[in-house]
């Protein structure tokens, strides 16, 4: 547990004070930096700061608001003996298949997840729920014999809707990142928030000095969010692509593919192309609704709670607002 005692603090305050002071003599750039911020906190008044955090808020938003988004969806097949495999997944131009249409395994999904290229992306999917369910098969669901008591690591990755079902009034305090081994595979931090996000690292040690203990974080920049964007529209894709205008071309074709999808037995190119189209669209969709809450700067009431910020910010969907989206 942390350290919260005065003496801990005080001890903690001199260690970083330290470390500035030692920054400063080995650094003149840093050294000229600190001089500049105490000259500007010496002439700041309320208005200048207020100001300034006005300037910065809306740089964010300019930032945060040219970020492109991503859409993100996989396929499933059946087998020879009639179960469901999943046997595709996208993210944008990039796609995981095997040639011989065999099941997508958890470990190569989430190295695939984490190994997209732009961290600036906005990665979204359609009602994930049934991605998700795929992307952590692989996850071990039994308890250890030994320590029966220790949840599992699906069990810890589904914590928040067991906590929620339990009547749990804020099911969303939970420990971080759940770590996944896999042979031949590095070490992968998972985090699952139902109908919010599925977060994917890289994982790494370090040793936590204030708990004395070895501990692990998300390496620098492997970090992967995918948000479920179900919340915005209320309504199943085809509907949504409908009442947007998105992609009025494609619509009947959707249909058609949707109408077939539990009688996929392989992965085609009509497959193939289906899934990208659907990624495109989501990703057009996506662009035409932010370009919308820009344009009237406030997010229609209905769906406040799945407001843009979320993207930048990791904001959560409490249970209310998601149970109430249909599909």
């Amino acid at each position: 547990m942390t350290a919260r005692s005065s003496a801990a603090k005080a001890r903690k305050n001199k260690h970083q004070e330290e470390k500035r002071k030692a920054r400063r003599a080995a650094d003149p750039a840093y050294r000229l930096e600190c001089s500049r911020k105490r000259e500007a906190r010496r002439i700041s008044t309320p208005e200048k700061i207020e100001a300034e955090r006005q300037r910065d808020r809306r740089r964010r938003e300019e930032k945060n608001n040219a970020r492109p988004f991503v859409g993100c969806d996989g396929e499933g097949a059946k087998d020879d003996a009639g179960r469901s495999r999943y046997v595709l997944f996208r993210m944008g131009s990039r796609e995981l298949y095997h040639r011989n249409a065999t099941r997508l395994k958890t470990p190569e999904l989430l190295q695939f997840i984490v190994d997209h290229p732009s961290a600036d992306d906005i990665l979204v999917g359609f009602f994930f729920e049934y991605d998700v369910s795929n992307i952590l098969r692989d996850v071990p669901a039994t308890r250890d014999p030994l320590k029966p008591k220790i949840p599992s690591r699906l069990e810890r990755i589904l914590q928040v809707d067991t906590k929620a079902a339990a009547g749990d009034p804020n099911p969303y305090q939970f420990g971080g990142w759940t770590s996944l081994k896999f042979e031949g595979f590095p070490e992968f931090g998972v985090m699952y928030i139902p109908r919010n996000f599925l977060k994917v690292c890289r994982l790494e040690h370090f040793y936590d000095r204030q708990r004395m203990r070895w501990s692990h974080r998300a390496a620098k920049g492997s970090t992967r969010t995918i948000f479920d964007t179900q919340g915005f529209f209320q309504c199943s894709f085809l509907k949504a692509l409908e009442l947007w205008a998105i992609g009025v071309e494609h619509h009947a074709g959707i249909a058609a593919m949707k109408n077939d999808r539990s009688k996929f037995a392989g992965l085609t190119k009509q497959v193939r192309d289906y899934c990208a189209i659907e990624c495109g669209l989501l990703a057009e969709m996506m662009e035409a609704f932010r370009a919308q809450c820009i344009a009237t700067g406030e997010a229609p009431e209905i769906i406040a709670a799945f407001g843009l910020d979320r993207f930048a910010e990791g904001a959560l969907v409490g249970e209310k607002g998601a149970a109430a989206v249909g599909h």
